[in-house]
């Protein structure tokens, strides 16, 4: 808070003036807040007021913390999910929460990266500090599937049974 000119060194300030005097008080806030209003004697949303001292005033400026949305997108839809602890309240986050952001595969997938951010690990899991709104999006892939051991092992089981046809046609 300014009073006039001057800036208190401690919360809350009592401050005496001289009967009938105008000053002007301005809301400042602290980082990670934001002014909402005056209560007390004057209930002013301004964020500067003028008040003449006619008599003894109690005067309280409000504060609330700035809360910041972080929006997380899968990719592809069905590749995962992404976990935030703590989760994410309906508002957003509190002004310096640290976020911790993880990623699960789907059966089949496998994560690959972080995309959309300043976020700079492809490990799985990662962290946020509520500082600003950010959009991650978690990049899965699909797990390769492994063409040629499938064709190698349909050739075994081909093998294996011409084998046993010219073992089992051998015995007779």
């Amino acid at each position: 808070m300014k009073i006039g000119n001057a800036i208190p060194d401690v919360y809350p300030s009592t401050q005496k003036l001289p009967a009938n005097q105008t000053i002007e008080l301005t809301a400042i806030p602290r980082d990670g807040y934001r002014f909402t209003g005056w209560s007390g004697d004057s209930a002013v949303e301004a964020v500067t007021i003028s008040v003449t001292m006619t008599c003894p005033k109690n005067l309280y400026a409000q504060f609330a913390p700035i809360k910041y949305r972080l929006l997380t997108i899968v990719s592809p839809v069905d590749g995962g999910e992404i976990i935030l602890k703590p989760p994410q309240p309906q508002d957003g986050y509190e002004f310096g929460t640290e976020v911790t952001i993880t990623s699960r595969p789907a059966q089949g997938f496998v994560f690959k990266e972080w995309t959309g951010t300043d976020l700079s690990t492809t490990g799985k899991s990662a962290s946020y500090v509520a500082t600003s709104g950010k959009s991650i999006t978690a990049v899965f892939i699909e797990k390769s599937s492994n063409m040629w051991g499938w064709v190698w092992g349909g050739i075994g089981v081909i093998v294996v049974g011409v084998l046993l046809y010219i073992f089992a046609f051998k015995k007779r």
